[in-house]
């Protein structure tokens, strides 16, 4: 009788330290606040990310519509090398012309 008595308590001890150490378990994965702030962080840094690859995404499909239009129009593909990368045919001749300074009005003279 003694000896079950002493089993029934070991029983019992060992289910109470089983929900102590679960309980200790679900707060450290759940409630504790560094994890809290880590998973804070995490998230954070995610939506960020997330927004930057949108971003890419679309300055990917602009850029492929741009390949794609160059490609399709010959009068676009000279337009941009010359406009943009500065470029001419053999032959021609380029006139450059400085940027004018503004001009400087005297003192005192106002129209």
């Amino acid at each position: 009788m003694f000896v079950a008595k002493i089993k029934s308590y070991a029983v019992s001890a060992g289910v109470v330290l089983g929900l102590v150490a679960g309980v200790y378990a679900f707060y450290h994965l759940t409630l504790d606040p560094e994890l809290l702030a880590r998973n804070q962080s995490l998230a954070d840094e995610l939506s960020r990310l997330e927004g930057r690859n949108r971003r890419l995404e679309a300055d990917n499909e602009a850029l492929k519509a741009e390949i794609g239009r160059l490609r399709a129009e010959d009068a676009e593909s000279v337009h941009h090398a010359r406009t943009t990368l500065g470029m001419v045919r053999p032959g021609e001749v380029v006139y450059q012309f400085p940027a004018s300074a503004p001009v400087e009005r005297p003192a005192g003279n106002t129209p």
